[in-house]
C-alpha cells in the first residue's frame, strides 16, 4: 500500500475502534517496509488510541530513529511526554508548584528538544509545536525553572486581556503607517 492510502483504511479502523485490524495492516506494512517512519507514527497513534500514551511513546521513538528530520514523529514524542506531564498534574491537583518540580521538570526537559525540533523541520506545523513549547515553559518558569527564551518579534504579544486589545491596535495602526492621537487621525 501507498502510506497514504492505509492511512485511511487504518482511519477506518480506528473510527470503529477495530485496533487488532489496525495494527494488522500496518504490522504487514512494516515488514514491507521496516525503516518508514510513518508507519511507526500510525503504529503509536493507534497504541495511544487504544493503551494511551505510554503505550504510543516506543512507537513513536521508532519513527524518528528511522527518520531523523520526520517532523510528525518528533512533535508526537515530544506530545506524549507533555501529556505524561500534564497526567501528573491533574492526578495531583493538590500538590504545589514545588511538590511538583520534581517529577514533571525532566519529563518537560525530554519534550523540549523534541517539539523545538518538530518546528524546525516542518515550518508549517511550527506554530502548534511553539504552543505547547510556550506552555512548558509557563509551567516551568512557574516552578522557579529558569527557561531559555529566543529573542522574537516585540510585536508578537498575547492576547488575555482588555489592555492587550489596545497594545494590539497600536502596533496594528503603526504596521500601516497610521498614527493616532486621541482618536484622531495625524
Amino acid at each position: 500500500y501507498a502510506t497514504s492510502a492505509l492511512a485511511n483504511i487504518v482511519q477506518g479502523f480506528l473510527d470503529n475502534k477495530e485496533y487488532a485490524s489496525a495494527y494488522s495492516y500496518i504490522d504487514e506494512a512494516i515488514a514491507r517496509d521496516g525503516n518508514n517512519a510513518t508507519l511507526y507514527d500510525m503504529k503509536g497513534f493507534t497504541a495511544e488510541l487504544e493503551k494511551g500514551i505510554d503505550a504510543a511513546i516506543p512507537y513513536y521513538q521508532q519513527a524518528i530513529e528511522c527518520d531523523a528530520n520526520y517532523a510528525q514523529g518528533f512533535y508526537d514524542l515530544g506530545r506524549c511526554y507533555y501529556l505524561q506531564a500534564q497526567s501528573i498534574i491533574d492526578e495531583n491537583p493538590n500538590a504545589t508548584n514545588a511538590q511538583l518540580k520534581e517529577r514533571l521538570v525532566p519529563i518537560y526537559n525530554k519534550a523540549l528538544p523534541l517539539l523545538e525540533k518538530s518546528g524546525q523541520l516542518n515550518a508549517d506545523d511550527a506554530q502548534k509545536a511553539q504552543r505547547v513549547i510556550e506552555d512548558i515553559k509557563y509551567k516551568m518558569e512557574l516552578m522557579g525553572v529558569k527557561t531559555h527564551t529566543v529573542e522574537g518579534d516585540e510585536d508578537n504579544i498575547k492576547l488575555t486581556t482588555p489592555r492587550d486589545m489596545v497594545v494590539a491596535e497600536a502596533i496594528l495602526r503603526e504596521k500601516r503607517g497610521v498614527l493616532y492621537a486621541g482618536g484622531t487621525r495625524i
